[in-house]
């Protein structure tokens, strides 16, 4: 007797989950990317394109790509914020391990089945992998610092695949969870994350400060690679210095409610005392600094001030906006 058609599909391993907003062809070459992966069946993954309030062509785009893989679904979510998006993404999700990218990102052939291949361990609980950043001409500019490479989202944890150290996350470009722990958490704290404006980071750390303290392992695959394509706008010191200031206030608020205050405010001191002494040599020296110099005695004053500013902000995170106002 034949089978049910339902019973002969392969089961939905892995949702890939994608926030977008008024990025129609960045999400077009993203999902160009996603159909065609090797290593893994068509029918075990899916991919879900949350539209967080676009403008622009997005559905359409996705309504294109559908008719090469029907494992395409698009969803509208009109609350704006990167981390509702992603929320509401998870509630239609059918695969056990969900995981998520931006819309800027470009992913190789074997990203699915590396992302996917570390769970085979039922102790993993977090994996994430490789992000290298995809300058516009080519190469970083000449000012650009590696330690502040995060804010283009690159990732700096070696070139093999490893259980993370303790206080080692993956970043939310490409970081994925079962799914079971993620909703038993709560999923992403929507008053954290990108939202319009703001200039808020670090849904993906807060929840993974939770999973920490619940015992779970992160591992890191190099393997699931994806490029993060870093456009004009963003190739340019004044991204850099207020994006910094942003991850340095959602720093605060990640040190207040996961480490405590005696620790919040011994890092306060530190800040304080830091931004003084990086001033101080900035006024008195900065004549005489190179350009890469400058710029990066400027990402050093805008972290400490960002961690002094949460003080002011903690009970409005979302008023943060790219001006630090």
């Amino acid at each position: 007797m034949a089978q049910p058609e339902e019973a002969l599909r392969t089961p939905i391993r892995m949702s890939v989950i994608i926030s977008t907003r008024n990025r129609a062809e960045q999400v077009r070459l993203c999902l160009e990317a996603l159909i065609h992966q090797q290593g893994i069946a068509r029918d075990a993954y899916e991919i879900i394109v949350v539209d967080n309030g676009s403008e622009d062509h997005t559905q359409q785009v996705v309504s294109d790509i559908q008719r090469q893989f029907d494992q395409l679904r698009y969803l509208y979510e009109a609350k704006l914020g990167l981390s509702a998006a992603r929320n509401a993404g998870v509630c239609q999700a059918n695969g056990e391990i969900i995981s998520f990218t931006d819309d800027d990102a470009i992913p190789t052939p074997q990203y699915v089945a590396e992302l996917l291949s570390p769970y085979s361990d039922p102790a993993v609980t977090c994996v994430g992998g490789k992000i290298v950043a995809a300058w516009p001409d080519g190469t970083p500019p000449d000012w650009f610092c590696p330690r502040y490479a995060n804010v283009v989202g690159q990732t700096s944890f070696g070139q093999s695949p490893r259980l993370m150290r303790k206080g080692e996350f993956p970043f939310g470009g490409n970081i994925s969870f079962r799914k079971e722990v993620f909703q038993a958490l709560g999923g992403f704290d929507e008053n954290l994350g990108k939202r319009g404006d703001n200039n808020v980071w670090g849904e993906e750390i807060d929840l993974c400060h939770k999973l920490q303290r619940r015992g779970a392992q992160f591992f890191y695959n190099p393997g699931a690679q994806i490029a993060h394509i870093v456009g004009r706008a963003r190739a340019t010191k004044r991204h850099f210095v207020e994006s910094i200031f942003g991850k340095a206030v959602t720093e605060g608020h990640q040190k207040l409610a996961h480490k405590g205050k005696i620790v919040f405010a011994i890092y306060l001191l530190l800040k304080a005392a830091r931004l003084v002494a990086a001033s101080a040599y900035y006024l008195v020296a900065g004549p005489w600094l190179s350009e890469a110099g400058k710029f990066r005695l400027r990402c050093a004053i805008s972290w400490y001030a960002g961690y002094l500013y949460f003080l002011a902000v903690r009970d409005d995170l979302g008023s943060v906006t790219r001006s630090g106002g």
